[in-house]
């Protein structure tokens, strides 16, 4: 397939047609320009100068509280939980955290009886020692110091089942006042 050969006129009207369009386009560029550049000559007068200077540090302190609020999940709906993983055969069934101890309720969901070797949260551990039976339930009380305010944190959980020690980990969340 040839191409077709533009005669002279036919070349000049492309140029003139561009050009045009190409000026039409600096135009409407230098009218936005100019008229961005008035917008922000409005927003630089004394009234919103001493607008912002008044309220605007109470707006930032309204904005830092939400923040504060929505990452120690304040808002949050399932604010208080206790779970294992899925497939270590435990199930967290009561879960208390207060100024002085840590509550924590085990469930075997095992089919044989296991033996509870170690509870422990950061430095508190508890060493039962106790035989929980299939689909037997224990409660454990870890002396240990908690801080007011979201307790969010890992317990381990160490235990022996036929002759076989697992070490599983409970994420917990709770409200401590």
């Amino acid at each position: 397939m040839q191409k077709k050969k533009l005669v002279p006129h036919q070349k000049k009207e492309i140029y003139n047609k561009l050009n045009k369009s190409v000026q039409k386009t600096e135009e409407i560029i230098k009218k936005d320009y100019n008229k961005i550049k008035n917008d922000v000559k409005k927003l630089d007068t004394e009234e919103n100068l001493t607008f912002f200077i008044t309220y605007g540090w109470a707006i930032l302190v309204i904005l830092i509280f939400l923040g504060l609020f929505v990452w120690w999940q304040f808002f949050s709906v399932h604010s208080e939980f206790c779970e294992f993983n899925e497939g270590t055969g435990l199930l967290c069934q009561n879960f208390d955290a207060t100024n002085g101890t840590i509550k924590i309720e085990i469930r075997n969901l095992n089919n044989q009886s296991i033996t509870l070797n170690e509870v422990w949260w950061k430095s508190c551990t508890l060493n039962p020692e106790q035989n929980i039976g299939s689909n037997d339930r224990r409660s454990f009380v870890i002396p240990c110091t908690v801080k007011s305010g979201r307790f969010k944190e890992r317990i381990s959980v160490k235990y022996t089942i036929d002759n076989f020690q697992k070490n599983v980990v409970a994420k917990v969340s709770k409200l401590v006042p």
